[in-house]
Parts: structure tokens; sequence; C-alpha cells
């Protein structure tokens, strides 16, 4: 079964990446490369403190009056519409699973330039005080 699901996750990966080539080849085909600098895909960063959770990721494009939010449990979804020179408008849609489930009203979105920006912040963990009573 193991040796299933590992031949399953690679044959993924290989696919992706050949998907991945095929598009790039095809759009510096057109010219499309240069025009677009070159960054098909959005790259995600994390990193935490105590207190938050921050997350930047780099869409480029992203057409802002599209974009919409939705924190669903400790899935976050980032949905919208992007740009891309030569091909129109096409539909983005991004899933980030988080490692907790954010404080009610602690999540704060930047976007500016090509770079979305996400705090969020850790709900605080409830201290149960323990009196321990011999019988």
């Amino acid at each position: 079964m193991l040796e299933l699901f590992e031949w399953k996750e690679r044959e993924i990966r290989n696919l992706r990446r050949d998907i991945e080539g095929l598009l790039e080849r095809v759009m510096s085909s057109y010219g499309i490369e240069e025009a677009y600098g070159g960054r098909l895909w959005e790259e995600t960063q994390s990193c935490e403190d105590e207190n938050s959770f921050y997350i930047e990721l780099l869409i480029p494009d992203l057409e802002l009056e599209s974009m919409k939010i939705y924190l669903l449990g400790e899935n976050l979804m980032i949905v919208g519409r992007k740009s891309i020179p030569y091909l129109g408008s096409r539909s983005f849609r991004k899933v980030i699973r988080l490692p907790f489930v954010p404080k009610e009203g602690g999540v704060f979105v930047n976007y500016r330039g090509d770079k979305l920006l996400l705090k969020l912040i850790r709900p605080k963990k409830k201290v149960y005080k323990l009196r321990i009573v011999e019988a």
C-alpha cells in the first residue's frame, strides 16, 4: 500500500513538472515570458512567532477588485482573477492549510504591488488550574 502511495506521489510530481515545462515553453514561444518577467507561478513563504503566523504570497497581476479571502476552519482560501498578458484574465485559487484556527477578527491582509501579506493571530491557549484533593 505504501509503495502505491509513493508511486502516485512521484507520478503526480512528474506530471506537474511536465505541465509547468510545457506551459513555460508555450509562453516563451509567444514571447510572453519576457513581458511577464518569467513569473508564471505564485511563490509562498511563511514564518511564525509565538503570537502570530505570517504568510507572504507573490502573485503577479492579481486583480484587486476580484480578490476574496475565505477562512474555513484551518483552511485559508484566496480566490480572484489574474491578468496574464496575451492570454487575458484567468481565475486564480490558492488554498493554504494553517497550523491553527486563527482568533476571531485576527486576520489582517495587505496587498501591495505583487505581494499579498497576511498576518494571522493565534488564539490564546486556555490554562486550567487543577486542584488535587486527596480522597
